[in-house]
Protein backbone atom coordinates (compact mmCIF):
# COMPACT_ATOMS: atom_id res chain seq x y z
CA UNK A 1 0.00 0.00 0.00
CA UNK A 2 1.83 2.83 -1.43
CA UNK A 3 -1.33 5.27 -1.99
CA UNK A 4 -3.01 7.57 0.57
CA UNK A 5 -6.26 9.23 1.18
CA UNK A 6 -7.76 11.34 4.48
CA UNK A 7 -7.65 14.45 6.12
CA UNK A 8 -5.55 16.93 4.97
CA UNK A 9 -2.15 16.52 6.58
CA UNK A 10 -2.77 13.48 8.05
CA UNK A 11 -3.69 10.84 4.99
CA UNK A 12 -4.21 7.09 5.47
CA UNK A 13 -2.37 4.35 3.98
CA UNK A 14 -5.14 2.72 1.24
CA UNK A 15 -4.63 -0.08 -0.98
CA UNK A 16 -3.01 1.04 -4.71
CA UNK A 17 -6.00 1.94 -7.31
CA UNK A 18 -6.30 -0.28 -10.37
CA UNK A 19 -3.89 1.52 -12.95
CA UNK A 20 -4.54 3.42 -15.08
CA UNK A 21 -6.90 5.43 -13.26
CA UNK A 22 -9.64 7.29 -15.52
CA UNK A 23 -9.59 10.85 -15.24
CA UNK A 24 -11.25 13.78 -17.00
CA UNK A 25 -10.64 17.36 -16.86
CA UNK A 26 -14.17 19.68 -17.54
CA UNK A 27 -14.56 23.55 -17.24
CA UNK A 28 -16.06 24.51 -14.53
CA UNK A 29 -17.48 28.14 -14.60
CA UNK A 30 -19.72 30.71 -12.99
CA UNK A 31 -20.74 33.91 -13.46
CA UNK A 32 -22.66 36.75 -11.20
CA UNK A 33 -24.89 39.48 -12.60
CA UNK A 34 -26.47 42.22 -10.29
CA UNK A 35 -30.15 42.84 -10.95
CA UNK A 36 -29.63 45.00 -14.29
CA UNK A 37 -27.46 42.10 -15.44
CA UNK A 38 -24.56 43.55 -15.20
CA UNK A 39 -21.73 41.36 -15.15
CA UNK A 40 -19.72 41.49 -11.91
CA UNK A 41 -17.70 38.27 -12.15
CA UNK A 42 -17.29 35.80 -14.90
CA UNK A 43 -14.52 32.43 -14.15
CA UNK A 44 -13.84 29.76 -15.44
CA UNK A 45 -11.27 26.82 -14.75
CA UNK A 46 -10.45 23.37 -15.00
CA UNK A 47 -10.95 20.75 -12.72
CA UNK A 48 -9.64 17.11 -12.15
CA UNK A 49 -12.66 14.63 -11.97
CA UNK A 50 -10.35 10.94 -11.13
CA UNK A 51 -12.19 7.67 -11.20
CA UNK A 52 -9.94 5.45 -8.87
CA UNK A 53 -11.36 1.61 -8.92
CA UNK A 54 -9.84 -0.61 -5.97
CA UNK A 55 -10.14 -4.59 -6.98
CA UNK A 56 -9.72 -7.47 -4.30
CA UNK A 57 -9.91 -5.17 -1.08
CA UNK A 58 -10.32 -6.97 1.86
CA UNK A 59 -13.23 -5.80 4.83
CA UNK A 60 -10.61 -3.78 6.76
CA UNK A 61 -9.47 -1.82 3.87
CA UNK A 62 -12.73 -1.34 2.34
CA UNK A 63 -13.91 0.59 5.84
CA UNK A 64 -11.02 2.39 5.25
CA UNK A 65 -11.92 3.53 1.91
CA UNK A 66 -15.99 3.89 2.85
CA UNK A 67 -14.49 6.28 5.74
CA UNK A 68 -12.50 8.32 3.66
CA UNK A 69 -15.16 8.58 1.08
CA UNK A 70 -17.63 9.84 3.61
CA UNK A 71 -15.56 12.66 4.83
CA UNK A 72 -17.71 15.65 4.29
CA UNK A 73 -13.92 17.88 3.96
CA UNK A 74 -11.24 18.07 1.64
CA UNK A 75 -8.98 15.19 1.25
CA UNK A 76 -5.15 14.78 0.50
CA UNK A 77 -4.57 12.24 -2.03
CA UNK A 78 -1.47 10.64 -2.98
CA UNK A 79 -0.89 7.88 -5.37
CA UNK A 80 1.61 6.12 -5.30
CA UNK A 81 4.10 6.95 -2.63
CA UNK A 82 6.46 8.87 -4.62
CA UNK A 83 3.41 11.06 -6.66
CA UNK A 84 1.84 14.56 -6.11
CA UNK A 85 -0.27 15.08 -3.59
CA UNK A 86 -3.77 16.32 -4.76
CA UNK A 87 -6.55 18.06 -2.62
CA UNK A 88 -9.99 16.79 -3.75
CA UNK A 89 -13.95 16.00 -2.09
CA UNK A 90 -14.53 12.35 -2.22
CA UNK A 91 -18.28 10.95 -3.73
CA UNK A 92 -20.03 8.63 -5.45
CA UNK A 93 -18.97 5.42 -3.19
CA UNK A 94 -19.60 2.31 -5.16
CA UNK A 95 -18.48 -1.43 -3.48
CA UNK A 96 -19.42 -4.80 -4.72
CA UNK A 97 -18.72 -7.80 -2.93
CA UNK A 98 -17.25 -10.74 -4.06
CA UNK A 99 -17.15 -14.62 -2.34
CA UNK A 100 -13.56 -16.01 -3.29
CA UNK A 101 -11.60 -18.47 -2.29
CA UNK A 102 -9.24 -16.65 0.38
CA UNK A 103 -12.80 -15.03 1.86
CA UNK A 104 -15.23 -11.90 0.77
CA UNK A 105 -13.38 -9.57 -1.20
CA UNK A 106 -14.82 -5.94 -2.46
CA UNK A 107 -14.36 -4.10 -5.39
CA UNK A 108 -14.60 -0.82 -4.65
CA UNK A 109 -14.99 2.60 -6.93
CA UNK A 110 -15.50 6.70 -5.92
CA UNK A 111 -15.30 10.33 -7.80
CA UNK A 112 -12.44 11.99 -6.72
CA UNK A 113 -12.63 15.89 -7.63
CA UNK A 114 -10.00 18.62 -7.25
CA UNK A 115 -10.67 21.13 -4.41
Amino acid sequence: MTSKLGPQGAPTSIPDPVFPIPMDAPNIGGAERDVLGTMHEDRITNKRIWHPRWVGVTSTNEGLLYTEACRQAVLDWQILSAGTIYDVHASDYHREEQQLAQGTRYVVSMTLTEA
